[in-house]
């Protein structure tokens, strides 16, 4: 079964304020959105959704003039996507074609997509099995991340691969690799879950 998480991006009044919030559907397990106010940058795009296959189409926005302005924006919108692929009771694999909405201003991954992209993979691999009840009790709240950001790329797809460091009643702790081209560790990715009441 594939799963389909879409990440929209709302107006943002200032890049550095985060407001975090997450909508699901009662059935996780069919299809999931998920939209957050949160400070995902893209460069501009009369198709902010395709995809970019490779570096030459996002030439134009490596100019120092046109990340100034970028800077300079004070509304920030884009729309990325990923797609859970493998999902196993010890393991869940996803996959994230690289959009407009995912890049910073220089034309690579935003920090903040990888880390999305490994949050919610590491959150359906906490969630498992567990019946979630009515106001969303034994979610598996994530209580803290820690990333190493070890590369970056421009376009293609990247790979995530969520596995269990420690599953535990109250306290559960998930170990996710991004990977880029060629297997290449982007970031390791380290959260710790509890679940809601």
């Amino acid at each position: 079964m594939i799963w389909d998480l879409r990440f929209g991006i709302l107006d943002l009044e200032n890049a550095a304020h985060h407001d975090f919030r997450f909508f699901r559907n009662a059935d996780f397990g069919a299809r999931v959105f998920y939209r957050f106010n949160r400070s995902i940058e893209r460069s501009d795009s009369a198709n902010p959704k395709s995809a970019i296959p490779n570096p030459k189409s996002i030439r134009g926005i490596l100019k120092m003039e046109n990340i100034q302005k970028h800077v300079d924006r004070k509304r920030r919108t884009g729309e990325i996507e990923f797609f859970i692929e493998e999902r196993s009771e010890d393991c869940v694999v996803s996959r994230m074609p690289i959009s407009q909405g995912a890049l910073n201003p220089f034309g690579t991954i935003h920090a903040g997509a990888m880390l999305w992209l490994a949050d919610v993979t590491a959150t359906v691999l906490a969630i498992g099995d567990t019946q979630l009840g009515e106001r969303g009790q034994g979610f598996p709240l994530a209580i803290n991340l820690n990333a190493n950001l070890l590369g970056n790329q421009r376009g293609g797809e990247v790979r995530a691969e969520a596995r269990f460091v420690r599953k535990g009643k109250r306290v559960t702790v998930v170990r996710t690799r991004v990977t880029g081209d060629e297997n290449r560790l982007l970031a390791d990715v380290t959260t710790n879950h509890i679940p809601a009441k």
